[in-house]
């Protein structure tokens, strides 16, 4: 595979650009991990195909879109499957992730407005959305990985959502609210054991 000068472009925190780095770095794959303040963003934005970040610049031309960046970080590294079902499977998985995401950080209009919202996500949409990917690691992964057996990006991409959840720092998202999955919670802490491992 041909050689491209990337440069990958995001606020100066983890986010959705960690699994993109994490993938590259786990491949050797060669980046500039250029980060900016929060301050620097509205000049930034006018740069950016879609007012977003992150931004893969290859070559000097720029790639969006956080889960599109991060299949093409997995296919240089050797992290995203050649075999199609399990290709779709871990499509799936990040862009279910994505989806959460969105859903759970969308903004409200007042602060009682988003604890009702985040109480509801809790209660019915966390744990819809957990299910589903416990059930793919059940059916679809082996050895504790999210898809097939072996460390993918589905597994980088998890990773963070589970951080994510598990952190607290989203108001009325319980630290807890991924308790009832114990499959789900053991295959993530067999991923962060071999992603500290490997990241030495």
């Amino acid at each position: 595979m041909a050689t491209h000068a990337l440069k990958l472009i995001y606020f100066d925190s983890t986010g959705r650009a960690e699994p993109i780095r994490r993938a590259l770095k786990l491949g050797g794959v060669a980046f500039e991990d250029f980060r900016f303040k929060r301050e620097e963003w509205p000049e930034i934005k006018k740069t950016t195909p879609f007012g977003s970040v992150p931004v893969l610049e290859i070559d000097g031309k720029p790639l969006a879109q956080s889960n599109t960046i991060l299949r093409f970080a997995g296919r240089l590294a050797d992290l995203y499957p050649a075999d199609p079902l399990l290709a779709c499977k871990v499509d799936e998985m990040l862009d279910s992730i994505e989806e959460l995401s969105t859903k759970i950080l969308m903004p409200h209009k007042d602060e009682e407005t988003k604890k009702k919202y985040r109480e509801q996500m809790v209660a019915t949409v966390i744990p819809q959305y957990a299910g589903h990917w416990e059930k793919t690691i059940k059916e679809h992964g082996k050895g504790g990985f999210a898809v097939g057996d072996k460390l993918s990006v589905a597994d980088l991409k998890l990773a963070g959502a589970v951080s994510m959840l598990q952190s607290g720092f989203v108001d009325h998202v319980p630290k807890d609210c991924l308790g009832g999955f114990a499959a789900l919670l053991a295959s993530n802490e067999k991923v962060d054991q071999a992603l500290a491992a490997a990241l030495k």
